[in-house]
């Protein structure tokens, strides 16, 4: 095992053999394998390579990573999408939407469907609690889901314990807004 690499140098090859070697050490301990983190933020796109955060490469990497982890333990389940964003705030919000979505659609088009057993997003509301966002929330996940067909499994969400830019928007209050919003939208797990 002990696989040493730089995400930015990441290639195909190395991505199947660490998916190998991880699915296999792993087989019946790890029932689902999410594909990727966030790949449509910024901060987790690993230019230049694999890793670039573009729906060809992931595609590529979702492809790859079904085969292997099916091989390995047929009962695993594949997380596709790596959690999209359900709502942005702050500056760009709208385009970085936009930009999740036009993803999850290129790596339909590329036949992503057939190798992900459900999809992932993340919903955070940037220390706001507002009844737009929670619409939010319930419309892009329910776009999502009837894309791709998948169950979907909200993998991050939360909201900060302190310095919140609405005190009114607790920790508690979020849980009750942002999880009527995944229920609303049929959001399988959270």
């Amino acid at each position: 095992d002990g696989i040493d690499f730089d995400v930015k140098k990441l290639t195909l090859p190395l991505w199947e053999k660490i998916v190998d070697c991880v699915s296999r050490r792993y087989k019946g301990k790890v029932k689902a394998y999410e594909i990727w983190n966030e790949p449509t933020v910024p901060d987790f796109k690993f230019a230049p390579g694999l890793a670039d955060g573009s729906p060809d490469n992931y595609f590529q990497m979702l492809k790859s990573a079904h085969a292997i982890i099916k091989r390995n333990d047929p009962a695993a389940i594949v997380v596709g999408l790596g959690g999209v964003e359900v709502f942005v705030g702050g500056t760009g919000a709208e385009a970085r939407l936009a930009e999740s979505k036009a993803f999850s659609q290129r790596v339909i088009e590329l036949g992503g469907k057939n190798y992900a057993d459900a999809i992932s997003v993340h919903g955070y509301s940037w220390d706001e609690c507002r009844a737009a966002i929670w619409d939010a929330y319930t419309k892009n996940t329910l776009e999502y889901k009837n894309a791709w067909g998948k169950d979907v499994w909200m993998t991050e969400t939360g909201q900060r314990s302190d310095q919140n830019a609405d005190p009114t928007c607790t920790q508690s209050k979020y849980y009750d807004y942002a999880y009527a919003a995944y229920i609303n939208a049929g959001v399988k797990k959270v």
